[in-house]
This record gives C-alpha cells, structure tokens and sequence, in this order.
C-alpha cells in the first residue's frame, strides 16, 4: 500500500526522490512478502485505470462518460522503462526466493507440467468462490488423486470468457480490466505453474491478489446503483455482509486456538487430507498415545504411499508399538522412496545442516566444542535444542545438561565464560552417559511412555532441586517445558 501510495506521489510530481522513495518501499515490500514481484505490472495497469497515463492526457468526461483517447505505442514503451528499475528488484527477489526456497520446490517427475498447469487453471476459480462463499476453509489443501478434468475444462472457459468480457467493457468500464488482471497477473508468480510445497493451492496465496477483485466488485456496483432511488437497501445489504463476514472470521479464527483444533477442523472438511492425519500423528507421539499417532500415520500413508515422510513416520510408530515385522517393512519402504528421489541424501531438506552427533562431544575435544559453540548466539535453551549445533539433544536433555552445568537456561551464549564453556562440554557426556545407565538399569523402561522419572529437574516443576534443595521452577506448558533451579543455577 505504501508502495501503490508513493507511486501515485510520483505520478502527480515526477521527481527523482519521489521515485526513490518508491522503489525504496518497493525493496521493502519484497523483503517482506516476496510475491510482490508482480507490482511493477499492478502499476502499468493502474496507468491505464484509474490514472489514465495510457492517453497522451488524462481521461476526460463528456456528458457524464469516460472518453479515452488514443494510446500512443512510444508511451506505452516509456510507462515500460519507468518501470524497469522496479523489474530488477522483482528479478532479484526471484533469485533470491528460489535459492532459499530450492528446497522446497517439488520435483517435475512428482508433479509434472501439464498436471501443475491444469490445477493453475481449476485454483484461479477456487480462489474466486473462496472469496464469495469462505467455507470449507482450511491451512492445506491436498492436490487431487486425479484431476478433475470436466472442472478443469470448466475453469478454463470461464477465466477466458471473463477475460474477454473485461476487454470488451474496457471502453465503459476500464476498472474491470484493472482489476481482473490485477486479480490473474499478482496471483501468477504463487498459482502453481512453479510448486513450491505439495499444496494444491493455498488461501494465504490470495489477500493481496483479491484486492484487485474487490477493486472491480465495488466500482461496478456504484455504476450500477447510480440511478436506484432505493440506495438504502443496498446500504443495509452490504451492512448485512460484513456482519456476516465478520461472523465467519471469528469462528475460522477460533480453529486457530491450538495444533489440534485446527488439524481435526481439517479432517472434518477433507477426511482424507494427509498432512492433516500426519500432523496429528506427531501431536499423539508426543502425548505417548502411540496407537492413535499410529493410526493417523496409516492413514496418511494410505492416502499418499509414495510419501517417504509418512512411511517413515509410520515405521517410527510400529517400531515403538514392537511390531517388528511391520517396521522394517516401512522404514526399508522409506529409504527406496528417499533413494527414488535424492541422489545424494545431503539433498534432503535439513540433512546437511545437521550438527555432529551429540554423543561425539568427547572426541570432539574441548577447543574445537568451543569453536562450535562459538558460531552460534542464541539463549543457551535454545542452543542446545537447535540441530545445527549438535544433533540429538531434545527438551528433556537441554534442561538435563543445563542443570549439571550449573546454567540458565535464558543466559546468552556470548555471556559464557572460558570455564563455563567447559562446564557445558563436559555436562553433556555426563548427562547422557547417565541416561544410558539408568534406562539400562530399568528391565521395565518403555521407550512410548517417554519415562523421564530418573532425571534431576525435567518435569520436577514444584519439587525440590536434588542439589540445593531450592524450589525447580518451570516455565512454559506441560507439553514442552522449561524446567531449572534458580538457586544453583546461575
């Protein structure tokens, strides 16, 4: 908005600052939301309506109507360099997303082409409906088994029919060909044609795209109401529909409360939306509920079997159920499809950014723990969670570590002395070697139950510090907390 703003600025006083000022805001938006890229193109469509810099002078009215005057090609081609400036950040922000998103890009030989460029078509028309009728809402949207070809077909003929009606009505009603093409050309770069994640479509793809159907809707219905003398019920119609809208956004944003609510309301709209059975598999493992977190993986692979996450997941899930048998059916099942896809296993998403393992600190020797520990500047809770640094290390161990090093765990890990550095290095053997003896010890130790009883200070919110003697105090929520000793902990 503040980029559309300065660029209006522009148009009235064309001064280099001004225009500084636009390309500026410009950077900033990409920066922030990089599907802005097609903004260079919204400002050649806002030339044409409603600044009307398309004519050798601005529109001008006869009788009440909008006369447009020739345009001249030789300023169509300078409205085209003006904009050239603000097509080399548009570039440069689509290098930069690819290369960090690169990973997430999905390969052609799992959605091919011809596949993607038919759901580009069927999702510009879903995209619409979600618009006039916002139910069904959910944060995924599975891509079809098969496409739906007669919808398909469907779509197509309606993107082109409405398309040629705007050029039509060009003449009479310009601001449906700004806002129908702003609608098609800012939705282009996030439709699909390029897949970026395994969505179909996705509706936090459509706020800024829809302002351009809104633009069109609202101007459209002032012309047609000009001459209604009942004004007043249009007044009390539209009234009647944000009240209705607003409704629906308090009850979409109240599946929002938490993980759960948000993943069942998924279910109750699309039963068989994978990633929506996988995520609650995950919330059941963590909970210990292994037979439920099994079943929701099942399901998940039932619907997408040539998935290695889901058929990882699942073996994860039988392996903690002892069935055997099924787990190396699944995990052998996992790997083929990883191989099928990578080449090299460092291109799996976040393989090679893994740290050293966190049982190989010893080996590591102390100087080079602390050149490792170094790199990294977050809270020292964080630091050891984080997967880059070590791999391994979970909530339960960080708190574990943390404690037998005589740490905060909110301390910076610039704030770290020589000796404290050591203390950590020398912490995290011990810890670990602890947990090892003591689940060896326990003949009865089940792994799904997540038995955490034989350490010092996780989950002892409340109790008394075995050190000390002094109150463990905890933060955060039984599900993932953050436990430590005030009193020897420093």
């Amino acid at each position: 908005m503040l980029t559309l703003g300065a660029y209006v600025r522009f148009v009235r006083r064309r001064t280099p600052g001004r225009y500084a000022t636009m390309w500026i805001l410009f950077a900033c938006g990409l920066m922030s939301k990089p599907m802005l890229v097609t903004v260079p193109f919204v400002l050649l469509l806002l030339d044409y309506w409603p600044l009307g810099r398309l004519t050798n002078s601005s529109p001008r009215r006869q009788k009440g109507k909008q006369v447009h005057q020739r345009t001249s090609f030789s300023l169509i081609n300078q409205l085209i360099l003006e904009k050239v400036p603000l097509l080399a950040l548009s570039s440069a922000s689509c290098a930069a997303t690819f290369l960090a998103q690169g990973h997430a890009i999905s390969s052609i030989a799992r959605l091919p082409f011809w596949w993607r460029l038919n759901n580009a078509f069927l999702s510009y028309l879903v995209y619409v409906g979600q618009m006039m009728w916002p139910s069904g809402l959910a944060p995924f949207y599975s891509y079809p088994q098969t496409l739906p070809y007669r919808e398909v077909a469907i779509s197509i003929l309606l993107l082109v029919a409405i398309t040629t009606a705007a050029i039509i009505l060009r003449q009479k009603h310009p601001y449906i060909v700004t806002g129908w093409f702003w609608y098609l050309g800012m939705l282009f770069p996030v439709i699909g044609i390029v897949q970026v994640g395994s969505q179909a479509h996705a509706d936090r793809y459509t706020y800024l795209p829809q302002i351009g159907l809104y633009v069109a809707l609202t101007w459209m219905v002032a012309n047609l109401a000009k001459a209604w003398r009942h004004r007043w019920i249009l007044g009390g119609a539209a009234t009647a529909v944000v009240a209705w809208l607003s409704w629906t956004a308090l009850t979409q944003a109240a599946y929002w409360r938490d993980s759960e609510s948000l993943w069942q309301h998924t279910l109750a709209v699309a039963p068989d939306n994978e990633v929506a059975h996988n995520q609650l598999g995950n919330l059941a493992l963590e909970r210990g509920l292994i037979d439920e977190a099994a079943d929701h993986y099942q399901k998940a692979v039932t619907v997408w079997p040539n998935d290695p996450t889901f058929q990882a997941n699942l073996g994860k899930a039988l392996g903690l159920l002892k069935q055997s048998k099924e787990l190396e059916t699944e995990w052998h099942r996992a790997l083929d499809l990883y191989s099928a896809l990578v080449r090299d296993y460092q291109e799996v998403p976040g393989y090679a950014q893994l740290g050293p393992e966190a049982d190989s600190v010893p080996a590591m020797g102390l100087e080079a723990f602390r050149k490792r520990l170094r790199r990294f500047r977050d809270e020292l809770k964080d630091l050891l969670r984080n997967q880059e640094f070590l791999a391994g290390i979970g909530n339960a161990y960080s708190d574990e570590i943390l404690f037998e090093a005589r740490l905060l765990p909110l301390r910076r890990r610039a704030s770290l002395k020589p000796e404290e550095e050591e203390a950590v290095f020398t912490a995290i053997p011990a810890v670990l070697d602890r947990a090892v003896e003591a689940i060896l010890a326990n003949p009865k130790y089940e792994e799904s139950k997540q038995d955490r009883s034989f350490m010092a200070v996780h989950m002892k919110g409340g109790k008394t510090c075995p050190r000390c003697g002094h109150r463990i105090s905890q933060l955060g929520t039984n599900r993932e907390p953050l436990n430590f000793c005030r009193g020897c902990q420093l």
